[in-house]
């Protein structure tokens, strides 16, 4: 993330980001974030909690993630600064609130790619169990760390094909799910998925809102693409 912009000594400096980033990089490191498989490591979880109403679980974490969704991009415009939720914060209700949220911010930011390296040396360490899981891990923080200094630019293309792999195995694992479905059918009511599997009783609402909190893990990390408000064309 190369600086530019730089005046004569003297007369004061302003360094700005280059702005590199286009729309489609933005949907790339968004996608990224929350991850297309996301609900995979969750889904288990969410199934027992809400009596198997999954999807309706993901529709009520998706309108109340909208909101969310709209206030950043109204902040972005108002506050076009690479802060996030700390400028916004600081911007609108104070420093104070702005310290605390940069901080909240910053250990989301620490947090999320921690687990997916430890959860990325487990599975490789599945695949490869000859070699520890923490030797792939480091692997995984050092080719990351490489990638983010090299620039914003190349870790965007890596990160598309990255995102494309993961669409592809996503894709084989819907392909896969429909020719069991047309084999064999399904063990459950179709409409189960909205109304719940009926193993409980009859549907209650607490099980679904309470599966919420869990599935808008899901969404972690989405807000990260406000971070490059300095970086886009």
């Amino acid at each position: 993330m190369a600086q530019s912009g730089t005046t004569a000594p003297g007369a004061g400096e302003e360094h700005q980001l280059r702005r590199s980033l286009g729309f489609r990089d933005l949907v790339v490191y968004g996608l990224l974030f929350i991850a297309p498989m996301a609900p995979v490591g969750v889904f288990g979880t969410l199934d027992a909690k809400s009596h198997g109403a999954v999807a309706l679980v993901y529709i009520v974490a998706t309108i109340a993630m909208a909101f969310t969704a709209f206030s950043y991009a109204q902040m972005v415009r108002v506050v076009p600064q690479a802060g996030s939720v700390f400028a916004y914060a600081r911007a609108g209700l104070g420093n104070g609130a702005g310290f605390i949220a940069g901080w909240m911010a910053m250990l989301d930011y620490v947090l999320i790619p921690a687990v997916a390296y430890l959860f990325s040396g487990i599975a490789m360490e599945a695949l490869v169990p000859e070699v520890s899981r923490w030797v792939w891990t480091a692997i995984a923080v050092v080719v990351t760390t490489l990638l983010n200094l090299w620039g914003v630019r190349a870790a965007a293309r890596v990160g598309f094909l990255v995102l494309a792999m993961e669409i592809v195995v996503l894709i084989v694992f819907v392909a896969t799910a429909i020719v069991v479905l047309a084999q064999d059918g399904a063990e459950r009511d179709w409409l189960s998925p909205l109304s719940g599997d009926g193993t409980q009783g009859a549907f209650a609402l607490s099980a679904v809102v309470g599966a919420v909190s869990v599935a808008v893990l899901s969404y972690l990390g989405f807000d990260a693409i406000a971070t490059f408000a300095e970086e886009v064309t």
